[in-house]
């Protein structure tokens, strides 16, 4: 029997996939561009954050806090790759 977790889980995959489709067209023309497969894995990561941080009593839907979640993922890996980036650049002179 599954819990409750796994129930929101393939109930919101299509939410995930979707969020990872705009994401994956806005960051085309970017150099730290991820691939569609990291931006799938940062959005289930966040969906997963999303379950086990909701609040049933807060006046706010689920796919709303999940989608500001798996924002957040991706905007917080976005950022690790650009600083990673940065530091090859200068250990490379």
């Amino acid at each position: 029997m599954k819990n409750e977790q796994e129930i929101l889980i393939e109930e919101n995959i299509k939410l995930a996939y979707y969020i990872a489709r705009k994401w994956a067209r806005s960051l085309r023309p970017q150099p730290q561009k991820l691939t569609f497969d990291e931006i799938v894995n940062d959005c289930m990561l966040g969906l997963i954050k999303a379950i086990k941080a909701f609040d049933k009593n807060r006046s706010i839907t689920f796919a709303t806090f999940a989608t500001h979640v798996m924002d957040n993922q991706i905007l917080m890996t976005l950022r690790k790759s650009k600083k990673q980036m940065k530091e090859d650049y200068i250990s490379f002179y």
